[in-house]
């Protein structure tokens, strides 16, 4: 079905519409209340005025799919969870899209634990973040582990354990797996824990004193002294904190700031009262795109995971399905949020603040930005006139091999887009045609499952054609990557080898490397892609290795069959993990008894009597 019939095919609905390029990628998602009337305003003839960014995708697409949803505020979410999926080139995204930390507190157990993770897997927990500046989340994490002391351990607290950890002696946990705490005492502390990270301050300053209070009037001065400290030192913090509104509101305050294709964002947050943090991005604007389309872009993908949403989110302009956002907003909170510009008073002078700060990152992000440009266009630029290449490399492949005697060998491929490393389009190999020492072998086989993949394209990763390849190694190396891509017809690529002692280039076709002064501009970016390549190879042989052994390990103990090793391997990090847990915690394991557990920790050499 060619485009036209899928343009005339389409519903007179709202949906969301896809477009890709000849080569089946992604390159712009966009939402229609009318699928088939906004599809067609592309494809017009004439073609009306566009702008520059509509007029270049309309040469770039080549197909189109479209979903249909329910409704528009069902377009917009799904939009936003697209775009995020697939990154397309025309649409705009946080340029430091990453998962950034969140602190989790597992409120859906007994005991609830704290600790720093990626990603809201669960539910049930409660999070906190995500936090831009890892320090500031560091320092909160500790600050709550020290005043209210919740545990940080794995272990299952169905049941008590006969003894407390090391965290219950150094007095960071108040060692709840013995029952040294009644649930009821611990719970109290999470909810202070809770506040503290949810910006409550004042609150919990004002709960620690009736408690402070409490056990005076009855006397019992010992619990009277780790409150008297905690309430120190949450005065101490509490007073750094700038007060703004004497109401003790819960806001957001979106700033923004823009120069040609990329835009700062500055999210003022504002929690009970109180200026808590200030979260700052980068957007990707590919064209020309107005405020209220970024500002919009932003609040679906900040807001989508929904840790903490307040009750006002204050806007710099006008945007786009105010109301809808409102609607998908509020569901996910609960209650009601509301979007507002302000006009005068404390509230326009905070967003004053947002925006000014969304310009002094924009400035400073710029600069730096520019000076890397400016670096990495000299070196490709040396590296095109030091190879004799008919224009700059733009997309590197690097390649490196890592084994021990052949063994569980690997080899990885990394991306450098532009003098960056590109880490989404990494990727390793595990070498499966040889068990024994021959790097030339290996290395023609990553090479030849890359070119195989490249003439495939069904990977992402694969599908772009490298303007140079770049192998560690000398001639033999060079040799087999050049043999690889000529048994997969690929042999119009570009492919060199760089040396690991005297870091010498070498070119197909010739027996002596090229000359090149030591610190050339060029010879710099090929080194910077050849240690990455190795320390990508490196690492992943690691891994592989240390779960080899691991397995091995729990090979050699008597009556560890298939289902106990990989309930152990399941359970605990390491090895050692496993050496160091307790008699009870391996008794608590599914398939275990006190039989199976003396024999695990006898045979891994742990001093565990218990």
């Amino acid at each position: 079905m060619d485009m036209k019939e899928k343009i005339a095919k389409a519903p007179v609905l709202s949906g969301v519409y896809i477009f890709k390029d000849d080569l089946g990628r992604i390159i712009y998602i966009g939402k229609a209340n009318n699928l088939r009337n906004r599809l067609r305003s592309y494809f017009q003839n004439p073609p009306r005025d566009f702008s520059h960014k509509t007029t270049k995708l309309r040469k770039t697409i080549a197909d189109l799919d479209y979903i249909v949803v329910n409704s528009q505020l069902e377009a917009l979410i799904l939009e936003a969870n697209l775009i995020k999926k697939h990154r397309p080139y025309f649409n705009i995204r946080m340029k430091d899209d990453k998962r950034y930390p969140l602190i989790e507190l597992t409120t859906y157990e007994a005991y609830p634990r704290m600790r720093i993770v990626r990603k809201a897997e669960n539910k049930k927990s409660r999070y906190f973040g995500p936090y831009t500046n890892t320090r500031s989340m560091r320092q909160a994490f500790k600050l709550v582990q020290k005043l209210f002391k919740i545990r940080t351990c794995k272990y299952d607290l169905d049941k008590p354990l006969p003894r407390p950890c090391l965290d219950y002696h150094i007095g960071l946990c108040p060692a709840p797996c013995t029952r040294y705490e009644t649930i009821e005492e611990y719970t109290g502390r999470v909810k202070k824990a809770s506040q503290l990270l949810d910006g409550r301050c004042r609150d919990v300053i004002s709960l620690l004193k009736k408690e402070l209070e409490t056990y005076a009037e009855n006397l019992e001065f010992e619990k009277c002294i780790p409150i008297r400290e905690a309430l120190v030192s949450l005065e101490h913090v509490c007073d750094k904190q700038q007060v703004v509104t004497k109401a003790g509101e819960d806001m957001d305050f979106i700033g923004i700031h823009r120069e040609d294709e990329i835009a700062a964002i500055a999210l003022l947050e504002v929690r009970d009262g109180i200026i808590l943090n200030q979260q700052r991005y980068m957007m990707d604007i590919p064209m020309e795109e107005n405020s209220s389309v970024i500002i919009n872009n932003f609040i679906l993908q900040h807001y989508k995971e929904g840790f903490f949403i307040p009750h006002n989110i204050y806007l710099p302009s006008e945007i786009e399905h105010v109301e809808e956002l409102e609607t998908w907003i509020s569901s996910m909170r609960g209650r009601p949020v509301e979007m507002r510009i302000p006009e005068r008073g404390e509230k326009k002078n905070l967003l004053d603040m947002a925006n000014a700060n969304a310009f002094e990152y924009l400035q400073m992000f710029t600069t730096l930005d520019r000076r890397n440009l400016e670096k990495h266009k000299q070196e490709l630029e040396h590296l095109r006139d030091l190879l004799g290449l008919a224009d700059v490399p733009h997309r590197i492949e690097g390649y490196d091999i890592s084994n021990i005697g052949g063994k569980m060998a690997t080899a990885s491929m990394v991306v450098f887009q532009n003098g960056e490393p590109h880490k989404d389009h990494y990727r390793r190999f595990r070498i499966e045609t040889k068990d024994e020492p021959d790097d030339f072998a290996m290395m023609r086989e990553a090479l030849t499952r890359r070119f195989r993949n490249l003439k495939l394209g069904e990977l992402e990763s694969f599908r772009e054609t490298p303007d140079l390849i770049l192998i560690d190694g000398g001639k033999g190396q060079l040799s087999s990557a050049v043999t690889a891509a000529e048994s997969e017809e690929a042999d119009n690529l570009n492919i060199i080898s760089i040396a690991k002692k005297e870091e010498e280039i070498y070119l197909p076709g010739r027996s002596e490397p090229l000359e090149t002064s030591p610190d050339s501009p060029g010879l710099n970016l090929l080194r910077r892609v050849r240690d990455e390549a190795h320390r990508f190879a490196v690492s992943y042989h690691r891994k592989l290795r240390a779960k080899k052994m691991e397995i091995s390990v729990l090979d050699s103990i008597p009556g560890i069959a298939k289902g106990r090793k990989e309930t152990l391997l399941q359970s605990f990090d390491s090895i050692e993990d496993i050496k160091n847990a307790s008699l009870f915690e391996l008794e608590q394991l599914p398939g275990f008894n006190r039989q199976v557990a003396e024999r695990v920790l006898r045979y891994l050499g742990s001093s565990e009597k218990e």
